[in-house]
């Protein structure tokens, strides 16, 4: 299927689960390539949100992809462009979606809430890097937000991080699985690996109709 926006261009991967609305409306992300506009040879990756509207005939029809929210679309309230999407939710023909100016450092984004209505729908932010964190000392702002959301129409359930204290989590190659995974992992990490984890997260609920957040765990 063709990228919305971008004539010729496939998209190449459809990375994530996709979410469904309203019986037969596809809410998913993908992944396409455009040539740099400095160097046309070189290649660079690209992604967004979309929805389908699918009927019951082979490949779900001949209906088009609508845009959501790309690459070309800037952050709500900023002069920033998405850096990252991440797999939407999706209900009551409504999708929310977490989006980034850098997936790995970010410094502006959040989740955002879009009306399955036609290409480039409003987007509302519900949270967002910089807002307080309920139940902590005043001051103390989200720093990240997770890509996985659950969503029910009104609340959406979501991981975040705040703070910059880390741990470290030695990781054990496990017992089970495939042979040669398993001996290239002790090979390279005959201790374990150290990962970094943030001190400071937890799974947080925001009630889309009254705006009020609260902690479900940290």
């Amino acid at each position: 299927l063709a990228v919305p926006g971008h004539p010729g261009v496939k998209f190449d991967v459809f990375p994530g689960a996709p979410a469904v609305t309203d019986g037969a409306t596809l809410v998913f992300k993908g992944n396409y390539s455009v040539p740099d506009p400095d160097d046309p040879s070189v290649m660079i990756g690209r992604t967004g949100v979309y929805y389908r509207e699918l009927t019951n005939a082979p490949a779900g029809g001949s209906s088009p992809v609508i845009l959501i929210a790309d690459s070309d679309t800037m952050i709500p309230g900023t002069s920033t462009f998405f850096g990252s999407t991440a797999p939407p939710s999706a209900a009551r023909r409504l999708a929310v979606f977490t989006g980034w100016d850098n997936e790995w450092r970010p410094t502006r984004g959040g989740i955002y809430l879009a009306p399955l209505t036609g290409p480039n729908p409003p987007l509302t932010p519900l949270v967002e890097i910089g807002d307080p964190v309920p139940g902590e000392p005043e001051g103390t702002v989200f720093r990240n937000l997770g890509e996985g959301l659950s969503f029910d129409g009104r609340f959406v359930a979501f991981w975040a991080t705040w703070g910059t204290d880390t741990r470290t989590l030695i990781r054990q190659c496990p017992d089970e699985g495939n042979r040669g995974r398993l001996e290239s992992g002790r090979s390279q990490h005959p201790d374990g690996y150290a990962a970094s984890a943030p001190v400071h997260q937890g799974i947080f609920v925001h009630d889309a109709e009254t705006g009020r957040i609260w902690p479900a765990a940290k």
